[in-house]
């Protein structure tokens, strides 16, 4: 098994917090950068992203007053993983990578992150491992796809789809979150086969302030999503002193 890390930043982002993620970084897995304006960068792979572009010239006039509704702040990560497993498959297949982790550029180390780690906390035999949430959308700070799975690419066209026809625009939201759980619910309530491919870690967890990721990883990494990013860590991570 060999899991590739990957990730998606700008060169503003990296200056004001990404530059982080690889300065905190250790472990023995690669990793992938896919970025818009990025082509060096200290990670072990780095790819353009170019397959948000038309969606972006579409939709960028669109007035939003919620992050609920914005599709295009947050289109950079389902179309940053799309790229990095039709990267996977075509140049690195050589690499022999089985799974992908994605992990979102305000992420910072603690300790270093192995395959052993991957297989025993997040691997699923299935499409995806994610951090549900009860009685809200998902947090998808992190997530696993396995690349070895003859649906995963499946599943992941049709969340791009989505963005592509503009049909994310007849969604009730249209936050990343929100559209990875909807094409999930429908492969779960489709074909019986499909019903097991999706490996949920947090659907027993009530964490206060909903920020499942620092009680299931923060031992390992810290989340600084929005004001975290001031603070410079989670208070909700126990880990943390």
């Amino acid at each position: 098994m060999r899991t590739l890390i990957v990730t998606s930043y700008n060169r503003q982002l990296e200056t004001q917090y990404a530059h982080g993620f690889l300065d905190t970084y250790q472990g023995e897995l690669d990793t992938m950068l896919v970025s818009e304006d990025i082509t060096q960068s200290r990670a072990t792979h780095t790819v353009e992203l170019r397959a948000h572009e038309n969606f972006l010239r579409q939709n960028g006039w669109r007035e939003v007053n919620t992050y609920l509704q914005d599709a295009v702040r947050f289109c950079h990560k389902p179309y940053a993983i799309w790229t990095a497993i039709e990267s996977v498959y075509t140049p690195y297949e050589q690499d022999g990578y089985t799974g992908l982790m994605w992990i979102d550029a305000d992420t910072v180390f603690h300790k270093p992150i192995t395959e052993q780690f991957v297989q025993e906390r997040l691997h699923t035999d299935g499409i995806m491992t994610y951090m549900g949430r009860p009685d809200y959308h998902s947090e998808t700070g992190v997530l696993y796809f396995n690349i070895q799975n003859a649906t995963t690419r499946d599943y992941v066209d049709t969340v791009i789809e989505l963005y592509n026809t503009n049909e994310i625009y007849t969604l009730p939201e249209t936050h990343d979150s929100y559209v990875w759980d909807w094409v999930r619910c429908r492969y779960q309530g489709g074909k019986s086969k499909r019903k097991q491919q999706f490996r949920d870690i947090g659907i027993s967890e009530r964490v206060p302030g909903k920020h499942i990721q620092a009680h299931l990883f923060g031992e390992y990494f810290d989340h600084l999503k929005g004001k975290r990013k001031q603070l410079g860590k989670s208070p909700e991570n126990k880990h943390l002193t």
